[in-house]
């Protein structure tokens, strides 16, 4: 598959059709108030059990200040 093929406009992905389908990120547990520095927060440590997971030859080099 080329990287012209998977523009989003060739996938039929819009600006409103992006807007229509909202994340699904149940798995972080976090409550329906949470902050953006908590949402990033959950999504950094999600990602780094996951890395850890995947064993050796993973690194997870730095985080945003």
């Amino acid at each position: 598959m080329s990287v012209a093929s998977m523009r989003p406009s060739r996938l039929g992905i819009t600006g409103a059709s992006a807007r229509c389908h909202p994340y699904v990120l149940d798995f972080l547990g976090l409550d329906s108030a949470h902050s953006e520095a908590d949402l990033e927060r959950a999504i950094i440590d999600e990602m780094q059990r996951f890395l850890l997971e995947l064993g050796s030859g993973f690194a997870f080099v730095a985080v945003e200040i």
